[in-house]
């Protein structure tokens, strides 16, 4: 068992390395690229850092306080309640949230491996533990440890170490079951995508609830109290111990334990500990045999979304370009990253618009949405936003159909247009649902700021357009549209890039307004501002969209041999 889990780290190892050494043939822009794309898990393991060591000082100050029993450990252990509970919850929702293709991809190929299962069911256990939610909950565990080892207390170590056992294989046996489920319920790829896409559009609702919660219509002063309100609810709440049905959590079930064994809390420590014995011997029963279904089914599909560059053969340029345009309209509405990434933002404009319709505006803690122009603009930000995963790979996103396009009788410059043009259609009906919502609302405001919106948004649009073509071409990834997780996700580097450009073209526009209407205090100083910023931009589009068209002929082949998984 040890050698094959040696061997399993050791495999590991090597793909991550052989992404990077593998571009043998690869120019030095692509291999720089992959490099890029290897390293970017390292700089967010650094980054996790501080939170490995805020859990690593809470569990040795909580388990050195519980066993010496002092008093300032109370709010301590409160709050490891509540962030073993978030653990427990992100380890729910983490293989829909955060697909992380863990074992179950690569296992018809090591089946014919002679492994017996138990092993790669040992491998995919011990995976789980990479989840950074589920190491931070072990290094707390495991500190608490030390820390009633350190306090001297014998019983409440031995408490300590037998709740942490139970405690990981409870959370890593609960981590592979909806894994399990997740390849599973996947193995129909409509089904699939659709289960996916439903997912984190049902996540994205659910974080919007505490704004929900804490706003509403009625005066300033009646809404800062309703929100006291909650707020104390909220602290009383989480400041109590688990109660009901609440006390049954296996998280509350491990406090239980530790509280039970110093003494902080009445009652005999075995109750606890035998819940938690049993929530983990279930989470890994019903996690080995569903693992098992899901071997036995196959694992995760392995056939390819329907969005595979369906650009058809045309015989004008115009026309090539209307073809270009509606593939990448294809690749949005039609695949299920596509869906996952224009329906949450969809409803998240009409939930606004309702909240600002009945219930008098929401607060968004960095800014107010109170009336219509405030919906238009919020939803217009997250029109352009939002295909950003999809718009700044636009080119790998067409995979084995990049081949079929180069082959045609097409100019480099109409490929580019053709994909501005589906860009644009694309965020116009994004931009166009909040905006329709807003104008029906209505608004106080005079027309030159809905002017103002439209021509910053036009701005806006001509400044990022060939700018995502630029890094599409230098920073492309194959992706599968048909997944929602890492393997349909843009290079990070333009991912990140295409965020913050989307807020540097936004800035002149809102420049223009605050020195109009606020400076100024003259809307038309205002709409000619923004109007000069359009200008420029549509300057800056002309000088991009030239340097895009040398880049994509200069990189062409390097484009579809990634494009094309090589």
């Amino acid at each position: 068992m040890m050698r094959f889990l040696r061997a399993w780290a050791w495999l590991r190892w090597r793909v991550r390395i052989n992404a990077i050494e593998r571009g043998g043939r690869a120019d030095t822009i692509q291999r720089f690229t992959r490099a890029t794309e290897v390293v970017g898990p390292v700089l967010i393991g650094l980054m996790l850092v501080p939170t490995a060591l805020v859990a690593a000082g809470l569990g040795l100050a909580t388990g050195y306080g519980l066993a010496s029993g002092a008093t300032w450990v109370e709010p301590l252990v409160h709050v490891l309640r509540i962030a073993l509970v978030a653990v427990l919850l992100l380890t729910i929702v983490g293989p829909v949230a955060l697909p992380s293709g863990r074992g179950l991809s690569s296992l018809p190929r090591l089946l014919l491996l002679p492994v017996p299962r138990s092993a790669l069911f040992a491998g995919e256990i011990v995976g789980g533990l990479a989840e950074p939610w589920l190491l931070a909950a072990g290094l707390a565990a495991l500190l608490a440890i030390a820390g009633a080892l350190a306090a001297a207390n014998l019983l409440v170590t031995l408490a300590a170490a037998v709740a942490a056992l139970l405690l990981v294989a409870m959370l890593t046996g609960m981590g592979t079951l909806f894994g399990a489920l997740l390849h599973v319920l996947m193995s129909n790829r409509r089904r699939g995508e659709w289960l996916l896409v439903g997912s984190l559009t049902a996540i994205t609702l659910l974080s919007m609830l505490p704004m929900l919660m804490t706003t509403g219509g009625g005066t300033r002063a009646e809404r800062e109290a309703r929100e006291r309100e909650i707020e104390t609810r909220i602290a009383t709440n989480l400041e109590e111990p688990g109660a009901g049905w609440l006390a049954l959590l296996p998280t509350e079930l491990y406090v239980a334990v530790l509280a039970r064994a110093a003494g902080m809390s009445p009652g005999s420590v075995l109750p606890p500990v035998a819940g938690l014995a049993g929530a983990s011997v279930a989470s890994l029963g019903a996690g080995w045999l569903l693992w098992q279904r899901a071997v036995d089914a196959g694992a995760a599909p392995t056939a390819r979304s329907r969005a595979r560059g369906g650009w058809r053969t045309t015989s004008t340029v115009s026309s090539a370009s209307r073809g270009l345009a509606f593939t990448f309209i294809h690749h949005v509405a039609r695949t299920a990253r596509g869906r996952a990434l224009v329906l949450p933002s969809v409803l998240m404009s009409l939930v606004f618009a309702a909240m600002v319709a009945f219930r008098g505006g929401m607060d968004l803690g960095f800014a107010a949405i109170r009336d219509g122009y405030a919906v238009a603009v919020f939803g217009a930000f997250v029109g352009l936003l939002s295909p950003v995963q999809l718009w700044f790979n636009q080119f790998a996103i067409d995979r084995a159909g990049l081949t079929l396009l180069c082959l045609q009788p097409v100019t480099s410059n109409a490929i580019l247009r053709g994909k501005m043009r589906g860009a644009a259609a694309t965020t116009a009906a994004l931009a166009a649902v909040p905006v329709a919502a807003g104008l029906a609302i209505g608004s106080d405001l005079s027309p030159a700021y809905w002017a103002v919106l439209v021509l910053g948004a036009m701005a806006s649009f001509l400044v990022l357009a060939p700018l995502a073509a630029l890094l599409s071409t230098f920073f492309p990834r194959h992706v599968d549209l048909g997944s929602i997780g890492h393997r349909s996700n843009a290079h990070p580097i333009p991912a990140l890039l295409g965020g913050l450009l989307l807020f540097a073209s936004a800035a002149p526009s809102f420049g223009a307004a605050i020195v109009g209407f606020r400076l100024m205090q003259n809307a038309w100083v205002a709409v000619a501002l923004a109007g000069t910023w359009l200008l420029v931009a549509a300057a800056l589009h002309a000088g991009l969209s030239r340097l895009a068209v040398r880049a994509f002929d200069s990189r062409r082949e390097a484009l579809i041999a990634v494009a094309g998984g090589r």
